[in-house]
């Protein structure tokens, strides 16, 4: 959880200060002269990023989450190579200038690292509750060749992912609490 400095600032005041966060991880991008978008600041900020030749990102800050920067890490290598090694439409992770896929800043006013990734933007449309016959079969295909992948694919850093019994990723489970209602 973020500490009492970021969590005490009002909403305007947290959306300023991932603004702040994410133009220090876009300075590690080769992406210059830039539009920042605020999409969505919750569990994560994200961002729509335009540059200058108008190639479209999507910046996303792990602002908060307790996760493991191995475990990201985990998530853009296994994305890479879904879009190397696949046909799915996939968000592929952009480097940084130095060749990292992701970025770990130790900021003051959060008590562990906010982790930042850059990736290609995804055009689509939320799909909701109009699901048809079409997209239900995408969807299944998507799902077997992610499960086709997964089953040779092996990460560099597999110990550091969460196990079953941690499927929450260290957050607390409400559920237990639900007999108490019923």
């Amino acid at each position: 959880m973020e500490t009492t400095a970021f969590r005490s600032l009002s909403r305007r005041g947290q959306v300023a200060r991932v603004r702040e966060i994410a133009r220090e991880v876009l300075s590690s991008y080769p992406v210059d002269d830039y539009h920042l978008e605020v999409i969505h600041v919750a569990y994560n900020a994200v961002f729509r990023v335009t540059d200058r030749r108008g190639e479209v990102f999507m910046l996303r800050l792990n602002i908060n989450q307790n996760r493991n920067p191995n475990a990201l890490s985990c998530e853009v290598e296994w994305l890479s190579a879904l879009a190397a090694e696949t046909d799915l439409n996939v968000p592929v992770p952009q480097r940084t200038r130095t060749g990292d896929l992701s970025i770990s800043l130790e900021l003051p006013d959060f008590d562990r690292a906010v982790m930042g990734v850059l990736f290609n933007w995804q055009p689509g449309v939320v799909i909701g509750e109009r699901m048809g016959r079409e997209t239900v079969n995408e969807l299944g295909r998507v799902m077997a060749t992610m499960h086709s992948h997964a089953s040779a694919f092996r990460l560099t850093e597999l110990d550091v992912l969460p196990k079953l019994d941690n499927y929450l990723w260290n957050q607390i489970d409400h559920l237990d609490q639900i007999q108490k209602y019923v």
